[in-house]
């Protein structure tokens, strides 16, 4: 095996560690159960009574998504219509003599409202780094921004500052400083999965922008051809005329 490859842990991999990192076992275990007994198919036909109070109360949906563990990205649909419906939810679960206690729970549903907004953010970078076509470099770009985000959130929030969390900001939230923590978790756990990658940043770099990087920041073992490659007049007009995985198939001809 050629020793001088560079081998990473799939990137949306680590992401998705990442993402699950933040369980909030104590919003999700209700919602769940709540979701699964509202929507079961059985004998009760409990899913059409609340289709029909929905109806009844005149609610802008009719109806919430299922949701199952493996099916991870239906998380932030899930949860945001539940959260939109939590009084009709509630209602209808105490129509069932099965109260949802937690509904009544002022530090329960700020715990609720801010996994209804940070899902949606790590949803987002999850959907970016599955597009199709992308290499290495783009997808370590979706990263670093997202890691300047939630510097950017584990601040404002702090200072109650929640225009990047609306859910969160429709409550008159007292602990911010708890989800500030949460956030500064994250960006902990991000921090440790992607060290090998940001160890590489200047690699990514050289493979991306090649006429661009500085020869002194260039690893040893790279700066002779990278001279060569941004000397070339010829090479740096393909280069602006290709994308860039065909102008890397031309070069390596």
């Amino acid at each position: 095996m050629n020793d001088t490859v560079m081998q990473f842990h799939c990137i949306i991999h680590q992401e998705n560690l990442c993402a699950k990192s933040l369980k909030m076992q104590n919003v999700m275990s209700v919602v769940t159960k709540t979701v699964n007994f509202i929507c079961s198919k059985g004998l009760r036909n409990t899913n059409r009574e609340f289709q029909e109070l929905l109806h009844s109360m005149d609610a802008d949906f009719d109806d919430i998504p299922y949701y199952i563990e493996i099916r991870w990205l239906s998380r932030g649909k899930m949860l945001k219509r539940v959260f939109e419906l939590k009084d009709a939810i509630q209602t209808f679960m105490e129509s069932k003599g099965n109260s949802v206690d937690e509904f009544m729970n002022e530090e329960w549903i700020e715990d609720f409202a801010f996994l209804v907004d940070i899902t949606p953010h790590l949803n987002e970078l999850n959907s970016r780094l599955q597009r199709k076509g992308q290499l290495i470099h783009s997808m370590f770009d979706h990263f670093n921004a997202f890691a300047v985000k939630l510097t950017l959130w584990e601040m404002q929030i702090y200072n109650k500052i929640f225009v990047h969390f609306p859910t969160l900001q429709s409550l008159q939230v007292q602990n911010s400083q708890k989800y500030a923590k949460l956030i500064t978790e994250i960006r902990d756990d991000v921090d440790i999965r992607f060290t090998d990658f940001k160890k590489s940043a200047m690699h990514f770099n050289v493979f991306s922008c090649p006429f661009s990087v500085k020869i002194e920041e260039v690893p040893g073992n790279l700066q002779m051809e990278c001279i060569d490659l941004q000397c070339s007049s010829n090479l740096r007009e393909k280069f602006k005329n290709f994308p860039l995985l065909e102008f890397l198939q031309k070069i390596c001809l």
